[in-house]
C-alpha cells in the first residue's frame, strides 16, 4: 500500500507539473491572441486606409482621363477640319495659278507641305493623347478585370520615325 501510495504521489506531482505547464501554455496562447487581435485590428484599419486610397486614386485617374479628352478631341477634331481645308485650297490655287508662273506656284506648293507637315504632326500627337487617355481609363478596366486586348500589326519603323519627327 506504501508503494501504491508512494508512485500515486510521483503520479499527482506529474500531474501538478503538468497542469502547471498546460497553465504556464494557456497563459501564452492568452497573451498571443490578444496580440493577433491587435496585429488584426491594425491590418483592418489599414485595408481600410488603402481601399480609401484606391478610390481616390481611381478617382483622380478617371477624372484626368476625362479631363484630357476634352482638348484632344478638339484638337483632333479641328486639325481634321483644318487637313480638309488644305486639300481644298491647293485644288483652288492650282486653277487659279496654274501654268502660268512656275516659281509662285512652287513656293506656294512649299509652303503647303509645311502646313500639311505641321498638321500631320498635330494630328499624330492629338491622337497618340487619345489613346494615352483610353490607356489611363484601361487601368480602371484592369481592376475590375473587364479589360479585353486587342491585338494590332504596325510599322514599328515608322512609329519609330514619327516620334524622332515629334
Amino acid at each position: 500500500l506504501a508503494s501504491v501510495n508512494k508512485e500515486l504521489a510521483m503520479t499527482n506531482k506529474r500531474f501538478a507539473d503538468t497542469n502547471s505547464k498546460f497553465a504556464q501554455v494557456i497563459e501564452e496562447l492568452s497573451a498571443t491572441n490578444k496580440e493577433l487581435a491587435r496585429v488584426n485590428n491594425e491590418l483592418s484599419l489599414a485595408n481600410e486606409q488603402i481601399k480609401s486610397r484606391q478610390e481616390i486614386t481611381k478617382e483622380f485617374i478617371n477624372t484626368a482621363a476625362h479631363e484630357l479628352r476634352t482638348p484632344t478631341q478638339a484638337i483632333l477634331g479641328y486639325s481634321e477640319l483644318l487637313q480638309i481645308l488644305i486639300e481644298e485650297d491647293e485644288g483652288e490655287e492650282e486653277q487659279i495659278i496654274g501654268n502660268n508662273n512656275p516659281n509662285i506656284s512652287s513656293t506656294v506648293k512649299g509652303l503647303d507641305e509645311q502646313k500639311k507637315k505641321a498638321l500631320e504632326a498635330i494630328f499624330r500627337n492629338a491622337t497618340r493623347l487619345d489613346r494615352l487617355e483610353k490607356q489611363i481609363l484601361d487601368i480602371t478596366k484592369i481592376e475590375s478585370n473587364t479589360l479585353t486586348l486587342g491585338k494590332e500589326r504596325f510599322n514599328l519603323t515608322e512609329k519609330i520615325r514619327d516620334t524622332v519627327a515629334d
